[in-house]
């Protein structure tokens, strides 16, 4: 074990520490522990879908070369991987359709949850245990993410943050002390890394920071648990977190610890792409479907966002090498979708659809433009349409579907989670949902969260990959 420490409970780094390796299962507020269990189900659903996107089954193929012992779920595969494998291969699967929960922009569970499950499924943790230490890791990836203050510089929020959450799941479900936890954060801190210039060259590097960053915090808690020492703050540090990092205003961070959970307020997406997106997306489609607009109809689309959505999604819309990321980090082809095929879901960014000549061509018929008075990070939004018959008709959408001001409706999640079951690399069985389902509704009483992941069943192409691992079994 590393060598003892001081706290110093000053420290934000030291009070998170202490915070993590204190909570009990008991203490946690009952709408958090309900926000958990609904974003447990939303990732698990994204990264079903996800597990068929580009650039996923090249790394399944590498880590499987790698082999390892079998100890973790690939989820969707029907297949285990070594812990860090598995945790890695999982979190590429929820980032990839960018489909998965997040908070302030931050997509907490994408990464929490790959790292938490796969290290508890190896400890064979319980589902009390398991709950406890998901809610602590996204306890802190959404602390930090809201600590945030002035200007932006570019860093990956999910990935700088959430390789401390995933970290803090990982060491709690491995029983550490807070002193050894420190340990954990500080080698998260030696791992952070991602910035969103993946996302303006609009490349599959993306989606590859949330695996990193799910790996790192599984690895920073094991390294941690066999004595790997490192610095003890990492947040607050003179060459910390928010020093070299993002400005934050680090009171936020312990401001109501264990009595206020930042975690409860964590949103579902409505729709597979940059949230930056949404909200125009959405002004969209009501108007398409109000006015029952045909595309002969149309003649041109303007769309109004802030400086912070132009940063991440108002780029001209060009397909490039990576057909998918280009379509989810473009409002423009967002738009286009809506308007022209009055959806935007899963199907709506695979690559052979993306690049439909008659969809690249309308496309070119939506303009964007940047309105100061409009200041939010994810909404408000305007679109304006030309139609030949009826003039111009607008929309302004204030809400970013899915967040607190604007819930999902019962309805729009069943129709999200039924798309998703029919996507990835084995649609997912009514059945099998049904039970992932009533597994999460109960999870507090699994004695072993190992039989949480779905079952696999039927004729799985990536079973090619089994005799690479070895003993490994199907999971």
């Amino acid at each position: 074990m590393p060598a003892t420490r001081d706290l110093r409970p000053g420290q934000v780094t030291g009070a998170l520490a202490e915070y993590v390796a204190a909570l009990r299962y008991e203490e946690v507020l009952a709408r958090a522990l309900v926000t958990t269990k609904r974003t447990l189900l939303d990732t698990i659903m994204v990264a079903w879908a996800g597990s068929s996107a580009p650039g996923v089954e090249s790394t399944l193929e590498l880590l499987t070369n790698e082999g390892g012992i079998a100890e973790s779920s690939a989820w969707a595969y029907g297949l285990r991987l070594p812990v860090c494998s598995a945790a890695f291969l999982n979190a590429l699967c929820a980032a990839a359709l960018d489909y998965d929960s997040h908070y302030h922009g931050v997509h907490v569970d994408g990464v929490v949850l790959p790292a938490a499950l796969a290290v508890a499924e190896h400890e064979h943790s319980s589902g009390r245990d398991f709950l406890t230490a998901l809610v602590a890791g996204h306890e802190v990836t959404c602390r930090l993410a809201e600590a945030v203050k002035g200007r932006h510089r570019g860093w990956y929020y999910t990935s700088i943050f959430g390789a401390f959450g995933a970290a803090a799941a990982a060491a709690k479900l491995l029983r550490l002390d807070a002193a050894t936890m420190l340990h954990a954060f500080g080698l998260a801190l030696s791992q952070a890394s991602g910035t969103q210039q993946s996302a303006t060259e609009r490349t599959l590097a993306m989606r590859f920071q949330a695996a990193f960053a799910a790996r790192a915090g599984a690895l920073s808690a094991m390294l941690s648990a066999r004595g790997v020492t490192a610095p003890a703050q990492s947040m607050e540090g003179r060459f910390g977190l928010f020093s070299l990092y993002q400005s934050g205003d680090l009171a936020r961070v312990r401001n109501g610890l264990g009595t206020r959970y930042a975690s409860a307020e964590m949103s579902l997406k409505k729709y597979p792409c940059c949230a930056c997106s949404h909200a125009a997306i959405e002004g969209a489609l009501s108007l398409a479907r109000e006015h029952e607009i045909r595309p002969e109809q149309f003649v041109s689309a303007r769309v109004f966002i802030s400086p912070a959505m132009r940063r991440l999604v108002g780029g001209p819309f060009a397909p490039g090498d990576a057909p998918q990321v280009a379509a989810q980090f473009s409002v423009q082809y967002g738009v286009a979708c809506a308007l022209f095929r009055k959806r935007f879901g899963i199907l709506d960014i695979r690559d052979d659809v993306v690049l439909e000549p008659e969809m690249q061509a309308f496309a070119k018929r939506i303009t964007v433009a940047v309105e100061k008075s409009l200041t939010g990070k994810f909404a408000p939004a305007r679109v304006e349409i030309r139609l030949r018959d009826r003039g111009v008709i607008k929309k302004m959408i204030k809400h970013m579907p899915g967040t607190l001001r604007a819930p999902l409706s019962h309805k729009a999640i069943e129709a999200k989670y039924h798309e998703c079951a029919r996507s990835g690399v084995l649609p997912m069985s009514e059945g099998q949902r049904l039970r992932l389902v009533r597994r999460i509704h109960k999870l507090e009483h699994l004695s072993d969260v190992a039989e949480l992941p779905p079952r696999i069943t039927g004729n799985v192409p990536y079973m090619r990959y089994q005799p690479l691992l070895g003993t490994h079994n199907r999971s």
